[in-house]
């Protein structure tokens, strides 16, 4: 695949790799597809990943502590200058037809949900300790982005049963081109584990759609 495709295209092919797919339902609802994205596309996308975009944020002693860098998408300033093959993405996961394809494979009324398109890096050390999304959040989608990942890099995704990572179910890869759907609830605790040193930055684009706690 090349950078070149309309954005309809990157629609179709999402449609095409997530549509067959269903939920697991245990220990809440939850998506996990390990090859979203072809390779290389994945390959390209990874190569051009915006890391001088991105800013450190860390937070202790809360209900959710991390250590990350981020940069907000959404952000018509910070998307400047990103390649075409980026633009096509970020156009596509933003468009209507593909708010209709997760509300339909989720089960969740997107419809006026806003939503928000970020990076993520997890670098060494880094982390995301168990937690539940604020309500606003709805629904998220997660896209590898990380060129390297082998285990014991660190950074899997730990779908928790409790707020004890020893209540872990299931721990989702991080590897290129893999992408993970996450249906809030109150019982949906998920965590980030610690990246390892020296290893590469374990590389993600987040979709995110909320509803304010009113509507």
């Amino acid at each position: 695949m090349t950078l070149g495709v309309d954005t309809q295209s990157v629609v179709a092919l999402l449609t095409t790799r997530l549509a067959a797919e269903r939920f697991t339902r245990t220990p809440w609802p939850h998506l996990y597809v390990a090859d979203a994205l072809p390779a290389e596309y994945a390959s390209e996308l990874s190569a051009d990943f915006p890391s001088e975009r991105l800013t450190p944020s860390a937070r202790s002693n809360s209900d959710k502590d991390y250590s990350l860098w981020s940069a907000d998408l959404t952000d018509h300033e910070l998307r400047a200058g990103l390649t075409p093959g980026w633009a096509k993405l970020l156009a596509a996961l933003a468009s209507t037809e593909y708010r209709s394809l997760l509300a339909r494979l989720s089960g969740v009324n997107l419809t006026d949900a806003t939503t928000t398109l970020t990076c993520w890096e997890y670098r060494g050390g880094d982390f995301l300790s168990p937690h539940v999304d604020k309500a606003e959040k709805v629904l998220t989608q997660v896209i590898y982005l990380s060129g390297e990942w082998t285990e014991g890099n660190g950074g899997r995704l730990r779908i928790q049963h409790t707020p004890d990572v020893a209540d872990t179910v299931t721990a989702l890869a991080p590897v290129l081109g893999a992408s993970a759907i996450l249906v809030r609830s109150e019982d949906s605790w998920h965590s980030v584990e610690e990246s390892a040193a020296s290893v590469a930055p374990r590389c993600s684009l987040n979709l995110t759609y909320w509803r304010g706690a009113d509507d």
